[in-house]
Order: structure tokens, then C-alpha cells, then sequence
């Protein structure tokens, strides 16, 4: 089926490497997670709003490993509440009880994405400082929003590999499980980094080309502006309703 495709993108160059070698899909092409195509509208620059937030994004590896790995969660979370005043996000149904448990252990509130639509996920992201997160999309998001990152990841993790691939000023940043959960908390944060704006940039760019190179694919004409439009509008109007836009679980 893929082999018949006429475009295929991926986020990641590991998933190329598959489709090429493995799959013989040469003409799939190396992207980025379309999250990084909502950033101009979704993500607009807040000029002197104060980011007064730490949110901390669990994630299901985690949740495996039991009470290790809710003490450390614990521990950070009380440590960044010092400073900053935290707030729990649950980003997919697989993170609902580890979240809950956490929020009943430190007393943080709990801000549950599920429902909640992309637009008004953003409102949240823009007013954080510092993001936590074990889970890919909160690292995309809070690379949108220009926060202080700490990605904890497992080796070959998808947080891992987009790091290793196109974001080498977090590379510092980057948190294996183990250290996780070995380090202490005001260790962990003091590795918390921003991202350089030109490797988001880049990140944006390749997903900004996909239009144009489907329309190359397909013959027609590409349409950039029409269909970020159209994406656009879909979302707000989503955002606006009751059911919103799913949160992207990763």
C-alpha cells in the first residue's frame, strides 16, 4: 500500500530508514511532527505575558515502574512548586491514573487535555515557564511556547531521537529514566534548557513544505496559504465548541 502512495512523509529518521530499507518505499520524505505547522496562528508571540507556570507531563513508561518513579515525580514536582506554581497535565487517557495519583500526592492541580482541543491546550502552554514532560507532544508543544525544556525519555525514546536528530541545544537537557530516577530533583532541573529558535525554525519549515510537495506529488498546484487556512479555522471553531479537538496522545 505504501509503496503505491504518491507522497509519504515521516517525523523521524529512524521511521525513513523503515519505510526505505525495509519496506522499499523510496520516495517517502523526512518531515517533522505536523504539530510544528500550527505554531504562526496557534502559538502567536504573547509580548510581555508572564509565564508563571511549571507543568509537569507524566508519561505511561513511567507509570510502569510504580512507586520509584511516583516518589521522583513527586519530588519534582514539590521542588519546581517553590518557585513556580505547578500544574499536572494529562495528555492521553494512558496517563489518567499516574496523574491523578501525583495530584493527590503534592496537591498540584490537575489540567486534563483529553477533550480539551489544541487551540485552548496552547492557552495553558504559553503560560509556562518550564515544561516537564515524559510524552513527545509535550515537548513539541512546549518547544512552540519557547519554555525551558526537561524531556525524560528512555534510550531510543521519541523525545530522544528528535533531540539526537534536530535539536542539539537540548541535548544537555535530555533525561534518560534512570537518571530520573536516581538524581535528585534540583539536580534534574538545573539541566532544564530552551531550545535554540533556529532548529525550531527548521522544524517548522519542513513541515510548511509538506503542501507543496503533495500537490508536486499529485500534479496540481500547491495551495499553502488555502490550507492552513482551512486547518486553521477548523480548529478554532473546534476550540470553541463543547467536543474540542482531541489532544494528540504520543
Amino acid at each position: 500500500m505504501l509503496r503505491q502512495a504518491a507522497h509519504v512523509s515521516v517525523r523521524d529518521p529512524g521511521d525513513l530508514q523503515v519505510l526505505r530499507d525495509d519496506l522499499g518505499v523510496d520516495r517517502a520524505v523526512l518531515a517533522a511532527d505536523l504539530g510544528f505547522g500550527l505554531a504562526p496562528w496557534v502559538w502567536p508571540a504573547a509580548a510581555g505575558q508572564a509565564r508563571q507556570l511549571a507543568l509537569v507531563i507524566p508519561g505511561v513508561l513511567s507509570a510502569r515502574i510504580g512507586a520509584e518513579a511516583d516518589a521522583a515525580w513527586a519530588g519534582l514536582i514539590r521542588t519546581l512548586g517553590q518557585g513556580q506554581e505547578v500544574v499536572i497535565v494529562q495528555h492521553t487517557e494512558d496517563d489518567r491514573a499516574l496523574c491523578a495519583r501525583l495530584a493527590a500526592l503534592t496537591g498540584a492541580p490537575l489540567e486534563v487535555l483529553t477533550g480539551r482541543g489544541v487551540v485552548r491546550s496552547a492557552e495553558l502552554y504559553r503560560q509556562a515557564g518550564t515544561v516537564v514532560t515524559a510524552r513527545y507532544h509535550g515537548l513539541v508543544f512546549g518547544l512552540l511556547s519557547g519554555c525551558r525544556m526537561l524531556p525524560v525519555t528512555t534510550p531510543g525514546g521519541k523525545q530522544g531521537r528528535l533531540i539526537r536528530w534536530a535539536l542539539p541545544s537540548l541535548s544537555g537537557a535530555l533525561t534518560p529514566l534512570d537518571r530520573f530516577l536516581d538524581a535528585g530533583a534540583a539536580e534534574l532541573l538545573a539541566q532544564a534548557a530552551r531550545p535554540h529558535p533556529s532548529e525550531v525554525a527548521a522544524l517548522q519549515g519542513r513541515v510548511m513544505e509538506l503542501p507543496g510537495q503533495l500537490a508536486a506529488a499529485l500534479g496540481g498546484r500547491p495551495q499553502l496559504e488555502t490550507t492552513m487556512q482551512a486547518i486553521r479555522a477548523s480548529l478554532v471553531a473546534e476550540g470553541e465548541g463543547e467536543a474540542g479537538v482531541e489532544a494528540i496522545a504520543a
